[in-house]
């Protein structure tokens, strides 16, 4: 009986064929619900058997058909013989497919979010209308303390804008050059965190200076090495008068010769390394900027009395997705300094403001240097911090806003 279901395929196809043409049928157009009806026993013709699924799980199949295209569209193999006899129309995405991603339904149909944190990526269901999308593609209300995640995306779109993609390629990815606000480098973080930790001048004074002396210079006992480096000219983040791309390279390169210092020797062990670190980095090669609590000018808490005020206003109670409690972060930053200072909380020795500094300036400098931890596999702490599995992945790894958000 095979060949006899064949063959009425085959003459299906081919009256099929015929409406298109409108040889038979007369007024066929106004009978859409008959072809609907046929085409529903056939896998080879209308976008209700066109599988969307294969352009992403959040593409799904319109479900209002009210045009003879979408009904009568070939959907057989390119290479059957019943796709010859089918309409040439073929079954597409555009045809037959609806995005239900918010990015896709709701803010580029011209909706928006007001005041509420924007879901790009969330789903809303295909039978709701785009306008009603709104309590799935919008989050939570934004507070000021709130929208980090926005200012280093506005922070990188500054500096973008005054890089010369040629030379700063080299460090980046396509990312870091495109309008796409959805979308960012963990290399920004890093960007964002020295420009507002770091005294950007003061560097850019101390960087000029070594690569005018011809790119090598011993400062404080360390060797700095910025051959072929060029100086940094801007600062500041106004329109085409940017600090760039490359001279946050440079400024990294700096902070990697002051680590390289401490841990070059390969017959330290680790603890050794460690204990070097522990020494306090002179502050004529890295100054800080002001920094809310820590060294302000009529404020100049100890190291005991700053992580006591974390536990009364937690600097990162504000910041959206937090996952780890206040204790467990005070107790992280704790042991941060007492690994990387000479501080001791038990005897209370270099319980002081230079040494709460001092903390800072450590974090700064191996933010993005690989770990001589064993069991660390060689990554950058930005590598553990957007969980990525290879060293140095930060750099090129881009992720989506709302996933960032749950790093914090």
């Amino acid at each position: 009986m095979d060949y006899l279901k064949c063959f009425l395929y085959f003459l299906l196809g081919f009256i099929l064929h015929l409406l298109l043409k409108g040889k038979i049928v007369e007024g066929f157009q106004n009978e859409l619900s008959l072809l609907l009806n046929i085409s529903k026993d056939r896998q080879d013709i209308s976008c209700q058997n066109y599988d969307c699924s294969k352009h992403g799980y959040y593409y799904k199949k319109k479900i209002n058909l009210t045009d003879e295209n979408s009904i009568l569209c070939n959907n057989s193999h390119p290479d059957s013989l019943v796709s010859l006899l089918n309409t040439g129309n073929r079954c597409n995405k555009e045809l037959c497919c609806e995005s239900i991603n918010c990015e896709d339904k709701f803010f580029k149909k011209g909706y928006n979010c007001g005041d509420r944190r924007p879901l790009y990526f969330r789903t809303c269901d295909i039978t709701v209308n785009g306008d009603e999308c709104q309590n799935v593609c919008c989050g939570a209300t934004v507070e000021k303390a709130e929208s980090i995640f926005d200012d280093i995306i506005i922070f990188r779109n500054s500096i973008r804008d005054n890089s010369g993609i040629e030379e700063d390629l080299p460090y980046y990815n396509e990312y870091s050059f495109s309008n796409d606000n959805l979308h960012m480098n963990l290399i920004h973080l890093r960007n964002y965190m020295y420009y507002n930790i770091l005294d950007i001048d003061s560097l850019k004074t101390q960087i000029n200076g070594i690569i005018t002396n011809g790119g090598i210079q011993t400062i404080s006992g360390i060797e700095f090495n910025l051959s072929d480096r060029n100086a940094i000219t801007n600062i500041n983040l106004e329109p085409g008068d940017s600090i760039k791309f490359y001279d946050f390279e440079t400024i990294n390169m700096y902070l990697t010769d002051i680590y390289n210092h401490y841990i070059s020797s390969d017959d330290l062990s680790s603890e050794e390394k460690l204990n070097n670190i522990k020494q306090r980095i002179d502050p004529n090669i890295l100054q800080l900027n002001t920094i809310p609590g820590v060294n302000e000018p009529d404020n100049q808490p100890s190291v005991s009395e700053y992580l006591s005020s974390l536990g009364d206003s937690d600097i990162f109670s504000g910041y959206m997705g937090l996952l780890i409690s206040k204790t467990k972060r005070i107790s992280n930053f704790r042991s941060f300094i007492e690994n990387y200072t000479q501080y001791d909380e038990a005897t209370q020795s270099n319980n002081d403001n230079l040494t709460l500094q001092d903390a800072f300036r450590k974090s700064m400098i191996i933010l993005s240097q690989h770990s001589f931890i064993s069991g660390d596999s060689n990554k950058t702490p930005l590598d553990t911090f957007g969980h990525l599995s290879r060293s140095d992945d930060y750099k090129t790894f881009h992720q989506r806003l709302d996933n960032f958000q749950i790093l914090f």
